[in-house]
């Protein structure tokens, strides 16, 4: 019975909660009605909306400004002026071969503002240089095909050169599809070439980036009858060569389509075919030596290059050398040999390029404007390791800078041998220039080191050998420095004053900087060095301790 009564209970009280609802929203529904005709002069109070003006501050705005009595307001929806603009017409960059090109030159992160610098003096000779800007990861420039074969085979530090062909709106694949169905790839991609395609995607709407690799791959091969390769390239140098890479790049549903005119990257000299265990890329050399004041400028005539700095006066030094990177790097400079001269280019197989001759030209350039190797400059590297040794005189016999008659001299020896060797070697003592070391030293990550404090730990005695060797009374006193290291710890250790060069760039997986000699800090040093020495008093300490020394023990 109490049980049958709490469920008559319940049922008694879910009527009463329906019948006052409904009494509720049928006396809403009559006072909106009543309103609306007029009955009631009390408005309902409505739900404020967010980001709508309430009625009292809308009744105190000034009044809108009528339209003129004079030209009617229309009533219905202009017409079209303007056809809908297609996919093509909506690019806004395409290829030209004949006119100017949107270009960009990949550089390595942090070296962006020398590569412009070096890209500003290349494509200035040709007369066709404009907007040349660095940017986050390289150099933006405009150029015409001869330009851009130019800076391909001149540039040192860049790390492949890309023309962009077209900048659109991408919300779907779609979008993707009629873009690239929209370029002309005629031009420079040859019938019967494999065509790979490489997608970076960043807040877009495509979803998938390996889709949107094989959309573009394979429109392009069924256009142009080129050969579409899936996956990601493999690192041989020869097989690498005969293809075509297509760049695309949305961010934020803005699509940029690219060709590689370059093939491989551009620090593939075509020299280094034996390597130690972490070598220093070839454009990482290259700019790291500029950077350290062995350079190399260009006239901007178009003719000769000049050497501003006595170059051949100069006298360079690496005591670990490795496969030789860093002298070969600098010997071509000193003989103003183009880096990409021995070896060829993407762009030399596009049917707009190939049947011109550029290519065979330019390199004619090339060789005409390059120097003899009886004049590079005294350029010594060393290294402990012997079979480092074989392999550094092996790349640069290929190189073109190494062998009879040149002052280029690659041997084996220690630190400490090599430094007491070059004090007392004739070239050196006569050379009227400055005195340069530079090396790349290991430093830890790359040698099995876990972080940064191990790897101080690990070299910090080597640190200390090449620092002992540069104080005064010491065979590489008043010597230039251009270290490369990752660790500010041990580059202090050398005890000479030094300055970072660069910001972090990435080598091989590390980041590394280029500590270079700071000449206002040394000539501080040696001006305070010169001064007469102040007499200083001795102090005891409470303790017992004397100035200067550690704590004496306190018994009298």
């Amino acid at each position: 019975m109490f049980a049958f009564g709490l469920v008559w209970l319940l049922l008694a009280i879910c009527l009463v909660t329906v019948a006052d609802a409904d009494r509720r929203w049928t006396g809403k529904t009559a006072r909106r009605a009543a309103f609306a005709k007029g009955f009631l002069d009390v408005p309902i109070k409505q739900p404020q909306r967010e980001g709508v003006m309430p009625s009292k501050q809308r009744q105190q705005l000034p009044p809108r400004r009528r339209p003129s009595t004079t030209t009617p307001t229309p009533t219905h929806r202009k017409p079209r002026q303007q056809p809908r603009q297609t996919h093509q017409e909506r690019l806004m960059r395409t290829f030209s071969p004949s006119g100017h090109l949107e270009a960009f030159a990949a550089a390595p992160p942090g070296l962006e503002e020398l590569a412009r610098r070096e890209i500003s003096g290349i494509v200035a000779e040709e007369g066709a240089v404009g907007g040349v800007e660095a940017l986050a990861g390289g150099v933006a420039f405009n150029t015409d095909l001869q330009g851009l074969l130019r800076c391909n085979l001149w540039s040192r530090i860049a790390t492949r050169l890309l023309v962009r062909v077209g900048s659109f709106r991408c919300n779907g694949f779609r979008d993707l599809v009629e873009a690239v169905d929209a370029v002309d790839w005629a031009p420079f991609v040859p019938v019967g070439a494999r065509v790979r395609v490489r997608a970076t995607l960043s807040g877009s709407a495509l979803y998938h980036q390996r889709a949107a690799e094989q959309r573009v791959g394979q429109r392009v091969a069924e256009k142009t009858g080129a050969v579409f390769v899936e996956g990601a390239s493999e690192d041989v140098e020869g097989e690498e060569r005969e293809e075509q890479h297509i760049l695309l790049r949305v961010e934020n549903n803005w699509a940029t389509l690219s060709i590689d005119s370059s093939g491989p990257s551009l620090s593939k000299r075509g020299y280094r075919l034996y390597s130690g265990k972490a070598p220093i890329r070839e454009n990482l050399a290259a700019a790291f030596l500029t950077l350290s004041g062995w350079t190399y400028e260009w006239d901007g005539e178009g003719s000769e290059a000049s050497s501003t700095s006595g170059q051949c006066e100069r006298v360079l030094y690496d005591p670990m050398m490795g496969s030789g990177t860093i002298p070969i790097e600098a010997a071509m400079i000193a003989i103003n040999k183009a880096p990409g001269l021995d070896r060829s280019f993407a762009m030399d197989r596009w049917p707009c390029v190939e049947p011109t001759g550029l290519p065979a030209s330019q390199r004619d350039e090339a060789m005409g404007r390059m120097r003899p190797v009886d004049d590079i400059p005294p350029i010594f590297g060393f290294d402990r390791d012997m079979g480092a040794v074989d392999n550094a005189q092996a790349n640069a016999r290929r190189a073109g800078v190494y062998g009879d008659g040149g002052s280029m001299c690659l041997e084996h020896a220690a630190l400490k041998t090599s430094a007491y060797r070059m004090a007392a070697d004739e070239r050196v003592m006569a050379a009227a220039g400055d005195r340069l070391m530079v090396c790349n030293p290991p430093y830890g990550t790359r040698f099995g080191a876990a972080d940064e404090r191990k790897a101080e730990l690990q070299f910090r005695d080597l640190y200390d050998s090449i620092g002992n060797l540069l104080q005064p009374n010491k065979p590489l006193h008043r010597w230039s420095v251009g270290l490369v290291c990752n660790s500010n710890r041990l580059a202090n250790r050398l005890r000479v004053p030094l300055r970072t060069a660069t910001p972090p760039v990435d080598s091989g997986g590390a980041k590394v900087q280029l500590f270079v000699s700071d000449k206002t800090a040394s000539a501080k040093a040696a001006a305070a060095a010169g001064r007469k020495p102040r007499r200083r008093r001795l102090t005891v300490k409470r303790e017992g301790a004397t100035e200067g020394g550690r704590e004496g023990s306190s018994s009298g």
